[in-house]
């Protein structure tokens, strides 16, 4: 697996392009884990959009409602 960790997440631009960094060197969507530390509900929405394989967990879930 692959895991990639933020300690802030807003929109989701960086993450959305980490995650497509890693699918044009091979890694299938499905192997990737993305850990955020502080989340807006914005950009988790994005990214579970934009690439639904992808597994996000968000540590601050506060933020999420």
């Amino acid at each position: 697996y692959e895991v990639l960790v933020f300690s802030t997440f807003g929109n989701g631009g960086a993450e959305c392009k980490a995650i497509e960094a890693l699918r044009r060197v091979g890694i299938l969507e499905q192997r990737i884990s993305l850990i955020m530390v502080v989340c807006t509900s914005l950009g988790y929405e994005e990214i579970s959009t934009r690439f639904p394989r992808t597994r996000a967990l968000a540590m601050s879930g506060s933020l999420l409602a």
